[in-house]
């Protein structure tokens, strides 16, 4: 299935990014890449494959432990919401 990145999965994507390449330098953040590309062609392939959260649809994907990636199955396409560092506040999900 096609991946669609929302505005938001971008912006969050990219400050989880930032934070691991200033706080533990560029292989850390390499490999958060290499492991992200790796699930997300997990996601395409096999949608449901990660657990639902409260909210229809919404599935939670954890890339590494200190991070996460909440998407939406639709019929045609899977919708990237946001990216989610598990250290902060606990999600109402």
């Amino acid at each position: 299935m096609q991946v669609i990145w929302a505005p938001e999965a971008e912006e969050t994507f990219e400050a989880i990014y930032m934070y691991i390449l200033e706080n533990w330098g560029a292989s850390a953040s390499a490999n958060f890449i290499k492991k992200t590309k790796r699930l997300l062609k997990s996601v395409s392939a096999m949608p449901e494959m990660f657990p639902e959260t409260s909210y229809r649809n919404v599935r939670k994907a954890v890339i590494v432990p200190h991070s996460s990636l909440f998407y939406e199955v639709h019929e045609k396409h899977i919708g990237l919401l946001f990216f989610w560092d598990n250290r902060q506040e606990p999600m109402v999900f």
